[in-house]
């Protein structure tokens, strides 16, 4: 067994060609040898052009060499060429490999020759070498399975981690002191741990496993099984606050650890610690607030709207990490004024009101408050001072109004009205146009409007005239209140073009009468010639029949129109009814009203079953507010055949559907 060997020619000239080898590598597992291999010349003599020449070589049956000229060669040793060779033992482990014979030419001279040569390879141990693991993250302890290499033969058998370059270890190789389990719980100790993490620079690696075995003083490495490390639960760990910075809010709710929407300028600040030999990108701290952005540990955000604040920081191995904050957020109502559209009247009479929204609540260390105020101004001059309004509340809402009477009144000015309202954060103004009061009367081509009351003077017991003259041609409408002021027993007169008048009489009468169509007005109602004029009234009622035959209503609408104490009444019924009956009779009741005598009024009615069919009936109202029949007009049309009867109608004896419509009038009791 050598581990490695030279090959001459013979010597000539003091020279001779050459080829080496030399044992580098074995493998268990492939049952391989790697050698290296060179071949050259040596020269006692210098050479000059194309006066070597060296044959082909072949190695284990592979050419290695293709055989060359060369020149200008000087004294001494010479590699031609070299290289490397992997060579596959026996499957008992054992190898012999062979060097081919091969010559060598110098100045014509060609008999250079070496006969070739036999050597053996170390052998290697042919217990199958295996090696399984798996996958694994920072925090296992991965179990390792392997085979045993030469058995009992084995030394020493080793365990360990390499990268994914094969030539560098992140941790040592762990000793198996136990060589008849084939498996090996690889425990990290934390500092090597904390050597895997810091290899990676993302969040997985991939690592190689491999097996020593020493046999003989020699070590043998098994082939590499690459799996992948993984780093768990890394993601940046983040602490924040939130803080109110403005002290008027912070005043008012006695907490800079409570925001009031609108007005608190929230400071967020971060702090993020990297994990497991990471480190923080200093250009990726950001913390939102709703839908604003701030960049770094620190961020002032003014005037917030939203309590929801998330902080994200991002480490080296891109991790994120977050957490959020909701303080709370005191929900203040920003005020609102708007100014109702109104105007001076003619004497300058003003109501100013407005109405709003606030905040109708607490801020923890004060409650809100609420004025309301108004000021106006000459158009075109200086506002006066604002004065408090009357403030109505309901909720979140108000309303405020102020009554008065502008100084100095001018009606041909035009004035600006404001209003505002104040609470503990906030003033907002509301303000009208420029506006005049109304005229003190205006017309057009169909009127003559007043806007200030009209009196209308006359001398004693109606004599005199009035301050318009002495007539008014065309209509006279009055919207408001016409004042008659007179003196005597009769009161002043009112003349219009028609010829009619109005008077008002005698004040325990307080009647107006109009001449020509005599409609008395008074307290008690219009009179028509000393008669009232009875009340209108309008409505629905219910018809109802009463007789056990009636099974169930499709239809039941009655209407009624009431003047003073005439009624007219209408209906419409239609009811099934059921079989089996005899001489049953069916009346209606439900009338809204009382008839002041029995069998009072009367009308007409159709669809009422008499045993020949279906007939007209002639019905009238009783005092017990029902309707019942009074004359029976059968199929046939002679006067013989009519009757009377205090009854009520008849039903179909055989069942089915009854209908029936019709209108009364009669004589209400009230």
């Amino acid at each position: 067994m050598a581990t490695s060997g030279q090959l001459n020619t013979n010597t000539t000239y003091d020279s001779y060609f050459w080829v080496k080898w030399e044992q580098k590598n074995q493998y268990i597992a492939n049952n391989q040898t790697v050698i290296s291999w060179s071949v050259g010349v040596y020269c006692g003599h210098s050479f000059y052009s194309n006066a070597i020449k060296m044959s082909a070589v072949t190695i284990n049956g592979t050419k290695v060499y293709n055989g060359g000229t060369y020149s200008n060669y000087s004294v001494g040793n010479h590699t031609i060429a070299s290289g490397t060779l992997t060579i596959n033992h026996n499957s008992d482990g054992t190898k012999t490999f062979s060097i081919s014979a091969f010559t060598g030419w110098l100045y014509s001279n060609n008999n250079y020759s070496s006969n070739g040569g036999s050597y053996a390879l170390t052998a290697i141990p042919r217990q199958a070498t295996s090696l399984t693991a798996p996958d694994f993250s920072d925090e296992d302890n991965p179990t390792v399975t392997y085979s045993n290499p030469a058995g009992n033969a084995a030394t020493k058998l080793e365990v360990g981690i390499y990268n994914a370059a094969g030539n560098q270890s992140y941790i040592p190789y762990k000793e198996v002191k136990d060589r008849t389990t084939n498996s090996f719980q690889f425990k990290f100790t934390d500092a090597e741990r904390d050597v895997l993490r810091a290899a990676c620079t993302k969040n997985t690696l991939t690592v190689r496993f491999y097996i020593k075995t020493t046999i003989g003083g020699k070590s043998y490495i098994s082939s590499p099984l690459e799996r992948t490390l993984s780093i768990v639960n890394a993601n940046p760990v983040i602490t924040a606050s939130v803080v109110d910075t403005n002290a008027t809010t912070i005043a008012l709710t006695g907490d800079n650890k409570k925001l009031v929407k609108y007005y608190s300028n929230a400071k967020a600040t971060m702090s993020a610690q990297a994990q497991k030999g990471a480190s923080i990108n200093e250009n990726l701290y950001i913390i939102r607030n709703g839908n604003n952005t701030g960049y770094g540990t620190t961020h002032t955000f003014n005037n917030v709207e939203n309590n929801r604040f998330t902080f994200s920081a991002e480490d080296s191995r891109e991790n994120v990490g977050t957490t959020a904050i909701t303080p709370t957020m005191i929900n203040y109502i920003k005020p609102t004024c708007s100014i109702a559209n109104t105007r001076p009247d003619a004497l300058g009479n003003m109501t100013v009101a407005c109405s709003g929204s606030y905040f109708n609540g607490n801020f923890g260390a004060a409650a809100n408050t609420l004025t309301v105020q108004y000021r106006y101004a000459i158009l075109g001059g200086e506002f006066g001072d604002w004065t408090d309004m009357n403030v109505s509340k309901n909720g979140n809402s108000y309303s405020a109004s102020a009554n008065f009477v502008i100084p100095d009144f001018v009606q041909t000015r035009s004035y600006s009205f404001e209003t505002r309202a104040i609470d503990k954060l906030a003033t907002v103004v509301g303000s009208s146009g420029a506006v005049k009061s109304k005229p003190v009367f205006h017309w057009g081509e169909n009127d003559f409007v007043f806007e200030v009351p009209v009196t209308f003077n006359a001398g004693t017991n109606g004599e005199g005239n009035s301050s318009m003259g002495n007539e008014v041609a065309g209509d006279l409408k009055v919207t408001g209140n016409l004042r008659l002021k007179g003196s005597g027993n009769y009161g002043n007169t009112l003349l219009f073009g028609d010829g009619t008048y109005c008077y008002i009489s005698e004040p325990e009468d307080d009647k107006m009468y109009i001449k020509a169509s005599r409609i008395d007005l008074d307290a008690n109602g219009v009179y028509v010639y000393g008669n009232p004029i009875p009340a209108m009234d309008k409505g629905v009622w219910t018809p109802t029949l009463n007789s056990a035959v009636v099974s169930s209503y499709t239809t039941q609408y009655g209407w009624y129109s009431k003047m003073g104490q005439t009624v007219s009444v209408g209906f419409y019924i239609k009811a099934t009814c059921k079989s089996g009956y005899t001489s049953t009779q069916v009346s209606i009741s439900g009338l809204p009203f009382t008839p002041m005598f029995a069998s009072a009024g009367g009308g007409m009615c159709s669809g009422a079953y008499i045993s020949g069919g279906f007939n007209f009936q002639c019905f009238v109202a009783e005092t017990s507010k029902s309707i019942t029949i009074r004359v029976q007009s059968c199929n046939h049309t002679s006067q013989t055949n009519l009757s009377t009867s205090a009854s009520g109608c008849w039903y179909p004896s055989g069942g089915g559907e009854l209908t029936l419509s019709g209108t009364i009038t009669f004589i209400a009791n009230t």
